[in-house]
This record gives structure tokens, C-alpha cells and sequence, in this order.
């Protein structure tokens, strides 16, 4: 328990100090957000809040300047259609967007989670078949999935393929287990 909580406070600490650098930007930087009232002063701190703010916002610079899974992406077409799976809030337009990656991009680092997005949308749509069809290729790849193996379950359930049904949640409570410890 100690180890999430101190893995989780630089996280934290890092958002926290993106709100205090955006209402600095925003306003009056003596009174950040508007916490205090007119007539006080964030100078004469009983806490020490500016030392405070001032590693807080070191905290937040460190994670601005991470690196995240796109990073890894070297080509950029191949980013910003990766991306674009993501951006899509209808699941027709999702699904659509994961099959064009998928057929621009066969050789793409991140398949599995194409493949994991066309099959969920896929059940959005309701095309069970379908779902089916890219869950096996996104598991193939990544077997390791509780978040899809529950969904196809389900799906397998409603098409009578109680086999399979029963194989992918023993696999998702197994990987699930494996997970928690």
C-alpha cells in the first residue's frame, strides 16, 4: 500500500502543479486561482506555500517533459492516425478509423490495440461477428487483456459459443489475479 501511495503522489503532485502554473498564467500570480482574499498577501505564509508551489511546479515541468506511448510511434502518419483512434466519440466512426489504420499500417508497433479498439466498437455497433474476428487478432498479439477478454466472453455468450465464452473469462480472472499481486 505504501508503494502506491508514494508512486501516486508524484502524479499528483505533478497535476496539481499544472493547475497552479495554469491559474499563474491565467491571473494575478501573488494570488493564484483566486484562494485568497483581496487583501491578503501568499507572501506572508504561515506555511510556506511558495516553497511549496515552487517544487510542486518543478514536479509538474518533470511531466510535461515525459514520454509517452506516441513517442515510440517514429513515423508521422503513423502517430497522428494512431492517435485519431482515440479522438473518435462515435463507435462507427471508431471502428472505421481502427480498420483504415489497420489496413495503412499492418506492420504498425501498436496492433494489438487497433485491433482492441475495432472489436470493441465493433460490439458498439453490433456486429458480434466482427468483434469477434478482431479480439482474436488483438489477443493473439496481446494475450494479456482482461479489459478485452470480458467483452468477447460476453459476446461468445449471446452467439451460443459457451467454450469459448468460459475459456476467455478463466483467461481474464487469471490475468486479472496476476495483476493484483
Amino acid at each position: 500500500m505504501r508503494s502506491r501511495i508514494f508512486l501516486s503522489t508524484p502524479v499528483f503532485l505533478g497535476l496539481f502543479g499544472l493547475v497552479i502554473y495554469g491559474a499563474r498564467q491565467s491571473g494575478n500570480p501573488a494570488n493564484p486561482g483566486g484562494f485568497l482574499p483581496q487583501n491578503a498577501s501568499s507572501q506572508n505564509s504561515v506555511w510556506g506555500e511558495d516553497r511549496v508551489v515552487s517544487q510542486i511546479e518543478r514536479a509538474g515541468a518533470k511531466a510535461r517533459n515525459s514520454v509517452t506511448l506516441l513517442d515510440e510511434i517514429d513515423d508521422p502518419g503513423e502517430r497522428k492516425a494512431f492517435l485519431a483512434l482515440f479522438q473518435k466519440q462515435n463507435a462507427e466512426e471508431r471502428r472505421k478509423t481502427a480498420m483504415e489504420f489497420l489496413k495503412h499500417y499492418p506492420q504498425a508497433s501498436f496492433l494489438s490495440q487497433a485491433y482492441e479498439i475495432a472489436a470493441k466498437a465493433s460490439i458498439d455497433v453490433g456486429d458480434n461477428k466482427s468483434a469477434v474476428e478482431f479480439g482474436r487478432e488483438s489477443l493473439r498479439l496481446l494475450p494479456e487483456n482482461p479489459l478485452l477478454l470480458v467483452p468477447l466472453a460476453d459476446v461468445e455468450t449471446q452467439q451460443g459459443d459457451y467454450v469459448g465464452a468460459i475459456r476467455d473469462a478463466r483467461m481474464a480472472s487469471s490475468w486479472r489475479s496476476r495483476f493484483r499481486t
